[in-house]
């Protein structure tokens, strides 16, 4: 445009008016022509800032009038009339525009007349800048301002009416102000605290020390947030009176974040104090009284979990002081076996289907997985209205006394095994232990005949001897360590053993038990030899029967693989038949075709000459069939013969390639013969026509299973061998399948019966 033109000439010839744009801080930029004043000028920003794209809006003055809010359009008109009038006067003013989405621009406009030599006005340069950030925070502050004028109503209102003691000062620790809870324990007047200090007003000292506390304003500068007072913080009332108070600090700070000052608020805790130290006074004469008790003490709530155990609960079973105190008892401290039976019965307890005291006694696991046996007295729990809370039990260690009894009746039951057993051989041995209580030998207290003579010992010279001096080979047997096992874990041992002595004709068994008697042993040998001799013999009898099992098994399996290998055989040959039923039915369908047809009288040569050709065709693939089923049968048969003579390994190739290449190029694809042998290897010894039969039906098949792309054979020679290959961009074959090629009788892609040609 023009104007556009002309205003970049003016520039470049008037600094002032570069100074203008410049100074300007421009949104926006106009360019008027007041002798033709419909034509303007504005760029690309001056739209974009009220939100249009520059080629939606036309150059006009029209434009931008009509989104000018028209009181503002007012004032600028005024506003362009005078400064057109008078240089002096600026065109200067703020105006409303409304932007695309409907909102409201502020923009700063800004103009000056562009003048002939005579002083008339002929153009109008103009500058906009876009201060609605400017104008919205001005409604904002507005409303701020309102709100906080309604802020301090409420807040005075909210001082005015809330329980706990407010205090605010400013961030030097002056009071600002007090509401009348705070000036009510502090003892002051309203008219007293204005201006005075924090710490001459509020004076808080540690209850147990007397030591004032650090002012609460400067925790707040220091920290930057909420604090709290120390602990058992105490207010001194201007007239000397004290009160426990719980009290925490906050800052105050302005919009931008900084502290302007500090508010305190505290209540009266004295009588919740006092109450609180009279709890824990009784709880812990109630600690006191549980923990010198040498009894297990201990309370359960609903769930089971511990909520009470005293210290000596604690040690025995093996936790530190308070350690089980949260814990599931039943799942902490029983054994799993134990847990149903003792669930069901606190259940019982906590729905008052049985007595509500009650005793009995269960073994409990402790840290270290030992057992131990208490006796309990159970009682149940409850609230101020009757309803049952839990369980308070105390309980008495008698696990030692469990285990003497236990002993007791072993030993009975060992004496009760002795005499139930009738032993051939008796001998009761005590033992003899070292420093650190091991058991290192034995001393002979009683031997009956039958083991003096199964040792081949005098009974009354071996008592009063050890063990290993009368059989230094001891040692290190198996009888010695048995021995030794139950002498220190007070458990029987029971094991079989055959002796073949020199006191002996033959070999006798003898089933030997070891067990513990008071602070001996005792060693209990019963003959079984008898029975040991028809176990050996049974044992033999089922070796051999499992023998006679193995070899019926695998007649078994072999019968099997025969009857599976039958099997797959006929269906592999009932799919082959129908193959060569398909192979043969087709050629057989194109001599018969094409023979019916030569009978039309009004054939012309070339159809006679085309179907005899077809029928040639038929025929040379029916003899192709034939000629492999007859190779087949005799392969088969084991009469196929195998003429080995020279040849020409890339003669045969050469006439594969130009025997086949017509029919693949007929189906749109490439037959490349990619690889021969080097002249002078090419020669070799095999039989000729297995190898040419060989390479066509795998060419012949390449060309079925494929219908584009290219069919590449050729051949390779490593050492001594040669490797002739066929490849197809066909269907292929898919890996679990292509073992199966080369079996009889069968396709990769059939199953079954299916067959398809090929």
């Amino acid at each position: 445009m023009y104007l556009k033109t002309e205003l970049y000439e003016l520039i470049r010839k008037d600094e002032s008016i570069f100074d203008f744009i410049q100074d300007s801080a421009l949104d926006g930029l106009w360019y008027w022509d007041l002798e033709n004043p419909e034509n303007e000028w504005m760029n690309a920003k001056f739209w974009k800032v009220l939100g249009y794209s520059p080629d939606e809006m036309p150059h006009k003055s029209s434009s931008w009038q009509g989104i000018i809010n028209q009181d503002d359009l007012k004032l600028a008109s005024e506003n362009f009339s005078r400064h057109c009038e008078n240089p002096d006067h600026p065109y200067d003013q703020v105006v409303r525009y409304t932007h695309k989405d409907g909102s409201t621009v502020w923009i700063h406009c800004l103009g000056m007349a562009i003048r002939d030599n005579t002083g008339k006005p002929i153009r109008m340069l103009g500058a906009h800048q876009d201060i609605s950030d400017i104008k919205n925070r001005e409604q904002e502050l507005i409303k701020a301002k309102e709100k906080a004028e309604e802020s301090e109503q409420n807040l005075s209102i909210t001082l005015h009416s809330i329980g706990d003691g407010v205090i605010t000062t400013d961030k030097f620790g002056m009071i600002d102000r007090m509401n009348p809870v705070a000036l009510k324990l502090c003892g002051w007047h309203e008219d007293e605290i204005k201006g005075k200090p924090l710490t001459e007003v509020f004076i808080i000292i540690n209850a147990f020390t007397r030591e004032p506390v650090p002012n609460p304003v400067e925790k707040v500068m220091e920290n930057g947030g909420i604090v709290g007072l120390a602990n058992h913080t105490v207010l001194v009332a201007k007239d000397g009176r004290e009160y426990q108070i719980a009290d925490s600090a906050a800052p105050i700070k302005n919009r931008d974040g900084e502290i302007t000052g500090v508010v305190l608020v505290f209540s009266d805790v004295t009588e919740k104090y006092q109450a609180e130290q009279a709890l824990i006074e009784s709880k812990q004469r109630a600690e006191s009284y549980l923990n010198v008790s040498a009894e297990i003490i201990i309370s359960l709530n609903r769930q089971g979990v511990i909520t009470i155990l005293n210290d000596s609960g604690h040690k025995l079973l093996g936790y530190k002081p308070g350690e089980l105190i949260g814990k599931s008892w039943f799942e902490t401290c029983l054994p799993k076996e134990d847990i149903p039976k003792i669930s069901k019965t606190f259940k019982k307890l906590l729905k008052g289907e049985i007595s509500a005291v009650m005793s009995g006694e269960n073994q409990v696991i402790t840290k270290a997985h030992t057992k131990k046996t208490i006796y309990w007295y159970n009682r149940v729990l409850k609230d101020s209205n009757g309803n049952i809370t839990g369980t308070l039990s105390s309980g008495k260690d008698i696990t030692e006394r469990k285990q003497a009894e236990e002993k007791h009746r072993q030993s009975d039951e060992r004496f009760r095994i002795a005499q139930d057993m009738s032993p051939d051989g008796f001998t009761i041995l005590q033992p003899v232990r070292d420093a650190q209580n091991r058991v290192i030998d034995f001393t002979w207290i009683y031997e009956n005949e039958a083991i003096a003579r199964l040792n081949g010992t005098d009974p009354q010279k071996v008592v009063g001897q050890r063990l290993l001096e009368v059989f230094p080979g001891h040692r290190d047997t198996k009888f010695m360590k048995a021995y030794q096992q139950v002498a220190e874990s007070g458990k029987s041992i029971t094991f079989e053993e055959g002796y073949s002595g020199e006191s002996m004709q033959k070999q006798t068994w003898f089933r030997i038990v070891v067990v513990p008697m008071a602070e001996n042993i005792a060693i209990l040998a019963q003959d079984i030899t008898e029975r040991k001799q028809t176990e050996l013999l049974l044992q033999e009898k089922n070796e051999e029967i499992a023998a006679q099992n193995d070899e019926l098994n695998q007649a078994n399996l072999e019968l099997i693989a025969a009857k599976e290998q039958a099997e797959e055989s006929d269906r592999l040959k009932s799919a082959f038949l129908a193959n060569m039923s398909h192979e043969i039915r087709t050629p057989m369908n194109g001599i018969m075709g094409f023979a019916e047809l030569l009978k039309e009288p009004r054939l012309s040569d070339e159809q006679q000459q085309h179907y005899i050709e077809i029928i040639e065709k038929s025929g040379e693939r029916m003899l192709n069939i034939i000629n492999d089923i007859v190779d087949l049968s005799r392969i088969e048969a084991g009469l196929m013969d195998v003429a080995l003579k020279e040849s020409n390994i890339n003669e045969q190739l050469h006439y594969i390639y130009t025997f086949f290449k017509p029919q693949v190029e007929s189906k749109g694809m490439q037959l490349n013969l990619s690889k021969a042998l080097p002249s002078g290897q090419e020669k070799t010894i095999t039989d000729r026509e297995k190898l040419f039969a060989v390479l066509t039906n795998l060419v012949k098949n390449a060309i079925k299973y494929s219908n584009e792309g290219t069919i590449e054979f050729g051949c390779n020679k490593n050492g001594s061998t040669l490797e002739f290959f066929v490849r197809d961009t066909g269907i292929g074959i898919p890996k679990d399948r292509q073992h199966a090629i080369f079996e009889r009788f069968i396709q990769a892609d059939i199953e079954d019966t299916e067959a398809r040609q090929g």
